[in-house]
């Protein structure tokens, strides 16, 4: 289980984690970057940049809604993904003109998350919380 603040980098601040993304067929290297939480996008997104830092292989394209009512195709690739402390993952995900990586649900639905907004710390964690003490 890991704990983190929320990025002030955001407004409002917004729940984030360090992430290392790799070429799924390589153990070393790897590109570390801080990736945001996103419950309503369906899969994880990275950037391109990283996509073609890593030398994944684009095998198809795929067109999504994005905020604002647009429409964008994304490449869709294979990359290793590791949550330090929490899990490795190794997904399918769309790569595109996006700054930043997005956790989709098709990371988060595999893992524990409380967000606490007031208090603004993510607990991320891919084993349930302990039940809370009885008072």
């Amino acid at each position: 289980m890991i704990q983190v603040r929320y990025s002030k980098a955001f407004r409002p601040p917004a729940p984030v984690v360090d992430v290392l993304l790799r070429h799924p067929d390589r153990a070393s290297g790897g590109y570390k970057v801080e990736a945001q939480l996103d419950t309503g996008a369906d899969r994880t997104v990275i950037p391109l940049d990283a996509a073609l830092a890593l030398d994944l292989l684009q095998f198809g394209s795929r067109s999504a809604g994005v905020a604002g009512g647009g429409v964008v195709t994304f490449g869709i690739c294979e990359v290793a993904i590791s949550i330090p402390s929490v899990m490795d993952f190794v997904l399918e995900v769309a790569a595109g003109d996006e700054p930043r990586v997005l956790l989709g649900r098709d990371v988060l639905n595999c893992l524990y998350a409380t967000l606490s907004g007031p208090t603004r710390f993510l607990d991320l964690s891919d084993q349930p919380f302990p039940a809370p003490a009885a008072p």
